[in-house]
């Protein structure tokens, strides 16, 4: 699977340490201005990344700007 020029590997590994950075920002909007991207951009990643671990890792609270670890998503950071 080629996704932006990232094959395999090297894609989930940039889409893991996002996700990563997402939870140490806490919030998307805030991963976007720590990584120089866009909103939209690190969405459609961790969209990718939860195809493919076939679980849910962050769920957004719109209102507040924030993003919450639901169980599966804490025990992919804590891998």
């Amino acid at each position: 699977m080629t996704v932006c020029g990232l094959r395999g590997t090297e894609m989930e590994t940039n889409y893991y340490r996002n996700f990563i950075i997402i939870v140490e920002s806490g919030s998307i909007t805030s991963a976007a201005e720590v990584l120089h991207t866009t909103e939209p951009t690190l969405s459609k990643q961790m969209q990718v990344l939860e195809n493919m671990l076939q679980t849910e890792l962050l769920v957004t609270k719109r209102g507040l700007n924030l993003c919450v670890l639901p169980l599966q998503g804490r025990y992919y950071i804590s891998v």
